[in-house]
């Protein structure tokens, strides 16, 4: 059942006519109390009989009844609610067996005259009766065809199906009027049939008509999307689903429609009800759309699951579920335009509210005390399907196959972790897996961003605020059941000016395990950012810069899920939050480990500002436990394996998790430790990061990609490694960056594209990294380069064209490499050159005239090439020159005399030449 008023009660039918799937609180009205006398009372046997009064008969066939069975008939036309459309009196029938074999023949007398145009039909209403807060009466029923005759309607009341609704063990029917039904006529009914013919709709406005048609294709959709695509099974319905286009009361207004099931006939005669104000309104709008698909769903869900307490009356653990199920399906209506329900806006904080298994509570007389909570459950648990399913392979057909374990598994959390078994690690993990998308406002692929982090503060279960800089905290209090959660929020009032180098730790003590705790960086209107998680009791997670956020006007949320951890109900969970100050006094341990206090370097205030791990004779890969204490004001961790005076360190992996909250840290060293991996991604928090160094370790790759959060980086050294690629992407967000320095890698190729994003990059080094190829062209925006070094490659060809763009150039060095020619015209611009080194290449000729434009030009490397002849005039009168070496190469006489000439006129200039020149 379904409607478009978010909190108001979403379960009535109009005229009181039919019973809701999912209806309110309600008070039993007995039959006997109803205050007519019964007019006529018969014994009917297997021989047959007939049931008679004024203005009613029934006709019972031989056979019909098994046993013989007293039955009464009475009229409470007065009792009855008003219908407009009702053409008899309503006669109530007591008595009839649970099991009728045969059809009986009705009769029923039609004062006045009938309407001018019009079907006629006899509506059957099961007295399984309610009253809800005093209003109108609900009933279930069927409707049946009836003929109009001289003296009134007549109707066949069908034979009971050998397969009809039953009670379940765990809800008995409370039911004084079993056998009991109340039968009267309308008039003024119109007939259609959808398509396909699955549908049979009865409306009272003629004005209906293309309504009908629209609505016809939209359940017909839904049918096939039901049987295609859930893969669920129309076996069990044998006759054509009836939809009833009729007024709904006045307290039912807002309600779009109802599924009304029949108890005393079974799934088979399942009918919805569709309000005849909303559909004439908006006959192709969405909201129909899906109100058609959540009802045709409910029908379904009835048809694999005949126990009548599916009912309001007395709803089982699969209530909430039913729900969620077809809240879910209204999106496969609606397509991916849809926007979400409002339904779900209004219940999206289920999580927060109930056990994810929340059954109804019933009273000792068999009514519920909290259906309409666990129906709201149910519209905000669709978000619990969407997550689990959505996006999974076959995701549809795996809903389908949860409703086909009804009959099998009494909790529906059975059936869900029973289907999600089949394609993942359990339900465990699909919870898991749920919190973190809720929390992420990640549910649905095509609805950005909900549940919003602003509506889930909204709806937090409590929130706690530092009031000034001594207060100390607090500790939220919680009895966990299985599969729940809660939402915490920790604010700074104005005024909580804390110490610089304070922080905010938050413990977990659960009793049980099976908690875990996601705290999230919020500030009021933006998306908020993961901040960490305790996935144990008894740790403990620290929030560094606390002075920072509280002069941020940041909140910490926290979320506390609980997974199934034990058989208990009530699990005492703690989470208490606690502002540390730094303490001069208080020593620094690491994994256990006390660290000399020469090793630290505190700040005025005592806090920790640089921790030098060097010859601690570290080899645990959890060597940084407990640096999250220290985080607040942490800006170098040196653990340079390397031997000094000491042991060195020795790590073949590092964890460097607890680094992720060191947001100030600029300096990380991890040099010669021997690494053969290492996860950069911890690093993505540490914003402030300046240098990170990693020579001397056995990578064979390297993920850069946490880098990309890293704007202040300034040095990346990876040296000495075995890394066999590298993808330099992420680097291009890093605009701060100096140095790049990666030589004795086998890199083989190295694209650097992502380096044309990096205007401020002065040292690129690539010597001895089995490059085949090297395009410059992206260096041509790196304005400040200094340092370019590609030698001892496998470079047959290099185009220094973008250096032009490079006037602050001081080294370019390209040797050992298989370069047969080089044009050197683009150095002309680098007027501040002083070092070029175009040594051990295939040289055959070099044109130095570019290079008489750079004056401050000192050394000239071009040994052990096949230069033939040399002109050195263009940096004859170069006086800052230091070096020149041209051994090993084949110079003319004329060549050398050049060189012998520099080497005199450069008398302090060391010229290395096998030319022969006297000294």
């Amino acid at each position: 059942m379904r409607n478009s008023w978010v909190m108001a009660l979403r379960f009535s039918l109009a005229a009181g006519l039919f019973c809701a799937l999912s209806c309110s609180d309600r008070e039993r009205l007995s039959v006997e109390d109803d205050g007519q006398p019964d007019l006529t009372e018969v014994t009917i046997t297997s021989e047959g009989g007939v049931l008679e009064t004024e203005g009613f008969r029934l006709v019972v066939p031989p056979g019909a009844f098994l046993e013989p069975a007293t039955l009464k008939v009475t009229d409470v036309t007065a009792q009855a609610p008003e219908n407009p459309h009702r053409a008899t009196p309503v006669f109530r029938v007591i008595g009839l067996p649970e099991t009728i074999v045969l059809p009986c023949s009705l009769q029923i007398v039609m004062p006045g005259d009938p309407p001018p145009d019009g079907e006629y039909a006899i509506l059957i209403e099961e007295t399984d009766t309610w009253v809800d807060s005093g209003a109108d009466f609900r009933r279930c029923g069927v409707t049946l065809a009836a003929s109009a005759g001289e003296t009134g309607l007549s109707a066949l009341l069908p034979a009971t199906p050998s397969e009809k609704s039953t009670p379940t063990p765990a809800h008995p029917f409370v039911d004084t009027a079993e056998g009991t039904l109340d039968v009267s006529g309308t008039s003024g009914i119109k007939r259609d049939v959808s398509a396909e013919g699955h549908f049979h709709f009865i409306t009272y406005n003629s004005g209906l008509q293309g309504t009908v048609a629209q609505l016809g294709t939209l359940l017909e959709s839904a049918y096939s999307k039901l049987r295609d695509d859930l893969q669920l099974s129309w076996a069990k319905r044998t006759r054509p689903i009836q939809v009833t286009i009729q007024p709904f009361s006045t307290a039912d207004t807002e309600k779009w429609g109802l599924h009304s099931p029949s108890k005393w006939y079974g799934a088979d005669y399942d009918e919805i009800l569709l309000n005849e104000t909303k559909v004439m309104a908006s006959p192709g709008s969405q909201e129909l759309a899906v109100t058609v698909g959540h009802e045709l769903f409910h029908l379904m869900q009835h048809l694999y699951d005949p126990r009548y307490r599916i009912l309001q009356g007395a709803p089982n653990e699969w209530y909430w579920m039913n729900e969620a199920m077809s809240t879910w399906f209204e999106r496969k209506m609606a397509g991916t335009q849809y926007v979400t329900q409002s339904v779900v806006e209004a219940d999206y904080r289920f999580l927060c509210s109930h056990s994810l298994q929340y059954s109804p509570t019933l009273t000792a007389a068999g009514s519920c005390t909290d259906c309409w909570l666990v129906q709201n459950h149910g519209y905000g648990a669709s978000l619990f399907l969407g997550a689990t399913f959505e996006g999974v392979t076959g995701g549809d057909r795996r809903i389908g196959d949860v409703l086909k374990l009804r009959l099998e598994s009494r909790n529906p959390l059975n059936a869900v972790n029973e289907v999600v078994s089949q394609y993942t690690a359990g339900f465990e993990a699909i919870w898991r897996s749920f919190c973190y998308a809720w929390m992420d406002g990640a549910i649905y692929q095509d609805v950005p961003s909900f549940p919003h982090p602003d509506k889930i503060v909204e709806g937090r279960n409590a929130t706690y605020a530092f009031s000034s800089p001594t207060d100390s905290g607090t500790t939220f209090s919680w009895y966990a059941t299985d599969w729940t959660a809660h939402v915490y929020t920790v604010f700074f009032a104005e005024g909580a000016a804390f110490p610089q180098g304070s922080s905010l730790s938050v413990s977990l003590m659960d009793e049980e395990g099976g908690c875990q705790v996601l705290a999230y960086e919020y500030k009021r209107g933006q998306m908020w950012s993961r901040y960490g998680s305790i996935t144990q009791s008894g740790h403990e997670m620290v929030v560094p810069r606390l002075d920072e956020w509280a002069a941020d006007g940041k909140a910490l949320v926290l979320m506390v899920n609980r997974s199934q951890g034990s058989q208990t109900n009530y699990v005492p969970t703690t989470i208490t939050v606690t502002a540390r100050r730094c303490e001069p006094d208080l020593p620094v341990v690491l994994n256990g480990i006390d660290i000399p206090e020469s090793k630290v370097v505190r700040s005025s205030g005592g806090c920790v500002t640089e921790i030098d791990l060097r010859d601690m004779n570290l080899t645990d890969l959890n060597c940084l436990q407990g640096i999250e204490y220290y985080a607040g004001e942490l800006k170098k961790l040196n653990l340079y394996g390397g031997s000094f005076s000491g042991p060195g360190n020795h790590l073949d992996l590092i964890n460097l998790s607890w680094l992720r909250v060191c947001k100030r840290l600029q300096s990380l060293d991890l040099g010669y430790l021997g690494l053969d991996a290492v996860d950069l991604g911890p690093l993505s928090g540490c914003t402030d990061l300046r240098g990170l160094y990693l020579s001397g370790n056995s990578l064979v790759s390297l993920d850069l990609n946490p880098l990309s959060s890293c704007k202040q980086l300034r040095q990346l050294w990876a040296t000495d490694n075995s890394i066999g690629g590298l993808d330099l992407g992420p680097l291009a967000e890093c605009d701060s960056l100096e140095y790049l320095i990666l030589r004795r890698n086998p890199l083989g190729q190295i694209d650097l594209t992502p380096l044309g994003s990096v205007p401020n990059l002065r040292n690129l080094e690539f010597n001895e990294c089995g490059l085949d190829a090297l395009d410059l062209t992206p260096l041509a925006t790196c304005t400040r380069l200094i340092f370019l070094a590609a030698g001892t490659n496998n470079l047959d060809t290099i185009d220094l064209t973008p250096l032009a763009s490079c006037p602050r150039l001081d080294i370019v060095a390209f040797n050992s490499n298989s370069l047969d020619h080089v044009s050197l015209a683009p150095l002309g611009n680098c007027l501040r050159l002083r070092s070029i080194n175009f040594g051990d290449n295939d040289l055959v000729s070099i044109d130095l005239a570019p290079l008489q434009t750079c004056t401050n030009l000192t050394w000239l490397d071009l040994p052990d090439n096949d230069l033939n002849s040399i002109n050195l005039t263009p940096i004859m009168a170069h006086n800052s020159m230091q070096d020149l070496n041209v051994l090993n190469n084949n110079l003319d006489v004329n060549s050398c005399g050049q060189v012998c000439a520099f080497r005199t006129a450069h008398p302090y200039c060391h010229v290395q030449t096998d030319c022969g020149c006297r000294k």
